[in-house]
C-alpha cells in the first residue's frame, strides 16, 4: 500500500505542479493584454507592467489559480489510472479505489493550507502594495490588541461584541467636532446600543474638553449608568482593494468594530467569511474531480467528463462570487451565504462519492 501511496503522491505533485504553472502563464498572458491601457504613460515600462501584473497574481488571481490547479492534478492523476486499468487492478485485489486514492485528497488539503498560508502572508503585502499603486488608499487599519475604527468624527475602539453590535465589552469613544478637536473621551465597560448615535454606557468614565480653551482642565464623570448621544456621521467604508490588503484577523476585528460602533460593515463581512473558507477549496475541487474521472473507466469518455468538471468548478466559482451582490449590506446573509454555497457543494460530492462504484 505504501509504494502505491507513493505512485499517485508522485503522479499527483508532477501534475499539479504543470497545471499550476500552465494556468499561472495563461492568466498572466490575457491579464497583460487586458491591462495594459490602465498603465500610466509615466510607468509604461516592462518593469512596471510586471510589477503590477505580478502584484494582481498574488492578491487577486492566486485564490482561483491553486482550486483550479487542485482540480485539475486530480482529474488527470484519477483519469490516467482509470485509462490504464489500475482501478480495475485495484477492484479485483480488494483494495477500495478511495483508500487507494488516499495521497491525493491529503495533497488537495495540504494545497489549500499552503494557499491560505501564502496569501495570508505575500498575498495580503502584495494587496497593499496594488491598493497605493492604483491610488485607492485612504488610510491605514492596524491590530494591536483591538482595533480602533473612525466613524466620521467619532473613532471607536471595543474588545468585543455580539453577533449584532448590540452589546459590546471595553469600549473606548473618541467623540471630535468639525475642525478634529477633542471633545469627549468616553471609557466604558459594556456598551448597549439604544438607536444609530445613542449609547448607555455601564461603569463609565467621561472626559469633556473645551477645544476652544485647550489648558482648560477637563471635565471629568463617572456613573454606572449613562446614556449618550454621539455625533451623527455617515459610516465610512473600505474600498474593496483596501479590504484585501487586511490580513485576516485584522479584517475580523475590522468588522467587529464597525458592528459595535453601530454601524455596517457592508462587504467587509462577507469578505471576512469568504476568505475564511477559502482553504477548504482546493479539497472541495478533488473531491468533485474524483467521482468524474473514476466514471472513464467504464464510460470511456475523457473529453466530456473533463468538459463537465470544468463546468461544475465554473458554477461553483459564479454562485461564490455572486452571493456577494445578495450580502453587500454585511448583514446575516454575508455570514451564512458563503458557508452554505461551500456546504452544498460538499453535499453534492459527498453523494457522487457515495455512488461511485467500489
Amino acid at each position: 500500500m505504501n509504494t502505491l501511496w507513493r505512485h499517485y503522491a508522485g503522479r499527483f505533485m508532477r501534475a499539479f505542479g504543470a497545471s499550476l504553472l500552465i494556468l499561472t502563464l495563461l492568466v498572466i498572458a490575457v491579464d497583460t493584454l487586458l491591462e495594459l491601457d490602465e498603465i500610466p504613460d509615466g510607468e509604461n515600462t516592462f518593469a512596471a507592467i510586471a510589477i503590477r501584473i505580478g502584484l494582481r497574481t498574488l492578491s487577486q488571481y492566486l485564490t482561483y489559480l491553486v482550486p483550479a490547479a487542485t482540480f485539475a492534478a486530480t482529474f488527470v492523476t484519477v483519469a490516467q489510472g482509470a485509462r490504464a486499468r489500475e482501478i480495475i487492478a485495484l477492484k479485483a485485489g480488494g483494495v477500495n479505489p478511495l483508500v487507494a486514492l488516499a495521497p491525493v485528497f491529503a495533497g488537495a488539503l495540504l494545497a489549500g493550507i499552503g494557499l491560505a498560508l501564502v496569501h495570508e502572508t505575500a498575498g495580503v503585502r502584495a494587496a497593499a502594495e496594488l491598493a497605493t499603486l492604483t491610488g485607492v488608499t485612504r488610510g491605514e487599519v492596524t491590530r494591536a490588541g483591538s482595533i480602533w475604527y473612525s466613524s466620521g468624527r467619532v473613532i471607536y475602539s471595543a474588545r468585543e461584541a455580539d453577533p449584532e453590535g448590540e452589546r459590546v465589552a471595553d469600549i473606548q469613544v473618541l467623540e471630535r467636532d468639525e475642525n478634529g478637536h477633542l471633545l469627549r473621551e468616553i471609557q466604558a465597560e459594556r456598551a448597549v446600543r439604544l438607536s444609530s448615535q445613542q449609547w448607555r454606557f455601564e461603569n463609565a468614565v467621561v472626559r469633556t474638553f473645551e477645544p476652544d480653551a485647550p489648558t482648560t482642565p477637563p471635565r471629568f464623570e463617572r456613573g454606572a449608568e449613562l446614556t449618550l448621544e454621539l455625533a451623527t456621521d455617515p459610516t465610512p467604508r473600505l474600498h474593496q482593494d483596501e479590504l484585501a490588503a487586511l490580513s485576516l484577523p485584522t479584517l475580523g476585528d475590522y468588522v467587529s468594530a464597525v458592528i459595535a460602533a453601530g454601524g455596517s460593515p457592508g462587504p467587509a463581512r462577507f469578505a471576512f467569511h469568504q476568505r475564511a473558507s477559502a482553504p477548504a477549496l482546493s479539497f472541495l475541487f478533488a473531491l468533485l474531480a474524483v467521482p468524474l474521472a473514476l466514471s472513464i473507466e467504464t464510460t470511456g469518455a475523457l473529453a466530456r467528463r473533463a468538459l463537465q468538471g470544468v463546468l461544475w468548478v465554473a458554477l461553483f466559482m459564479f454562485l461564490r462570487d455572486a452571493a456577494g451582490t445578495f450580502a453587500k449590506s454585511g448583514g446575516s446573509a454575508a455570514v451564512w451565504l458563503p458557508w452554505a454555497t461551500m456546504g452544498s457543494f460538499f453535499l453534492l460530492t459527498s453523494v457522487r462519492l457515495a455512488r461511485t462504484p467500489r
